[in-house]
């Protein structure tokens, strides 16, 4: 499966190729990354296809936060990511990626 990380603005992708988008994350600081994106294109259950991995044992440590998509049809599609406090109304950081799908 295909990863992508903060660095990476195009996604590449086939029809019913899942990828991971992963980003720095720390959810000890109420921040967490928000997934906005077509779901006629795309498919996403926040629930199911997102998961979090701390980089360090220490109490409060940040770590990597890992959204997995599944394209449903061709065509070119975004998905934004903000990351932001869910009682605050504007994010701190915003990536958007560009996804490509054949």
């Amino acid at each position: 499966m295909k990863k992508y990380s903060a660095l990476d603005r195009i996604v590449e992708v086939k029809v019913g190729e899942r990828f991971i988008i992963a980003l720095d994350s720390n959810p000890t600081t109420g921040y967490e990354w928000g997934v906005e994106f077509e779901p006629n294109c795309i498919e996403h259950d926040d629930e199911r296809d997102r998961t979090f991995f701390r980089t360090s044992e220490d109490i409060g440590a940040g770590g990597k936060e890992e959204f997995e998509f599944q394209p449903l049809k061709s065509g070119k599609t975004e998905i934004i990511m903000r990351y932001k406090r869910a009682w605050e109304a504007e994010a701190i950081e915003e990536k958007v990626f560009t996804v490509e799908i054949t």
